[in-house]
């Protein structure tokens, strides 16, 4: 477990996959997981919802303050999460993506993330999306080397070959078009049905999560990068996804908002404030200053600069 000091500042950590499937899945161990959580209980103060809701409004926080997070709603936050929280006796802050009853329904976000970690050759799968694209939109391939070269490659989590073909099918190719080159990359995989069944958690967990004193916050239902839309089809996402959180009962009068890929613009900023959002947490991967930051651009530190 590696010992970090962040001297005048508050940390906010975030999960994602929890995991003992390391060929399938990006994932912390959940015996380091369970490390992780039981350094946190004794080196920091970590914040129930509640408590955070009391120093979000004073805009106060103290040193060794700290927050868990948990993105997109998998199983395994429930498998593995909740059980060793409720163990420490610990409360998180759960964002689940999407909801969706069928069994083996996956994301995009979720196939890409499959099916890099299954297909060892990315260069060829690049070959293949730009192939693709010449066949069905040769009017969109003319500007394929220009919308490469805007793709930033820098990344603490990807090397730069992932992250150009996530960047492709998660945001810059028309949406029709990248999910169907998703989808068939996915299918090709063959990603076991054991990986795919119950992914996410159900309406039961989340509520079961929320009735014994998490946060269950909003993630929207596309997870779209929220820059890459208008300010009218920000809010529409934003709203829809509170409608459907607010039809189960997941959010009370205080909530919060995570990012979807940490990505915000002034106007994302603009609707959470008109519709009473209380804060949001991006990504930055940086510990946040106890003075001076701001609660709508909360970042948050990947768990496995911890390991």
């Amino acid at each position: 477990m590696k010992k970090i000091k962040f001297n005048n500042k508050f940390i906010i950590v975030m999960y994602h996959h929890i995991s003992n499937d390391k060929k399938y899945l990006n994932a912390i161990d959940p015996i380091k997981f369970e490390r992780q959580i039981k350094y946190f209980k004794k080196n920091f103060n970590v914040l129930s919802p509640k408590k955070f809701y009391e120093k979000i409004k004073k805009n106060k926080f103290d040193r060794k303050d700290c927050l868990l997070t948990f993105d997109d709603g998998y199983q395994s936050h429930y498998k593995y999460g909740f059980k060793i929280l409720k163990k420490y006796n610990l409360k998180g802050f759960f964002f689940p993506m999407v909801y969706n009853p069928k069994r083996n329904y996956i994301h995009h976000l979720n196939k890409i993330q499959l099916f890099l970690k299954v297909n060892k050759d990315k260069m060829k799968i690049l070959g293949e999306i730009k192939d693709k694209i010449k066949f069905e939109n040769p009017k969109f391939f003319k500007k394929f080397n220009k919308i490469l070269k805007r793709i930033k490659t820098k990344n603490f989590y990807d090397s730069k070959i992932e992250i150009i073909i996530k960047r492709l099918l998660q945001r810059e190719l028309p949406i029709k078009l990248r999910e169907k080159i998703c989808n068939d990359l996915f299918r090709r995989s063959k990603i076991p049905s054991k990986i795919i069944n119950k992914f996410y958690m159900s309406t039961y967990q989340i509520k079961r999560l929320s009735s014994l004193g998490h946060e269950i916050g909003i993630h929207t239902n596309a997870h779209y990068w929220m820059s890459s839309l208008k300010k009218n089809e920000q809010k529409r996402e934003i709203l829809k996804s509170i409608r459907y959180m607010k039809s189960k009962k997941l959010i009370k009068k205080d909530w919060t908002f995570c990012y979807p890929f940490g990505d915000y613009n002034k106007f994302t900023i603009e609707i959470l404030k008109k519709i009473n959002c209380k804060a949001a947490f991006a990504v930055k991967n940086q510990p946040m200053p106890l003075k001076k930051f701001k609660k709508f651009e909360l970042k948050r530190l990947d768990c496995n600069i911890f390991l």
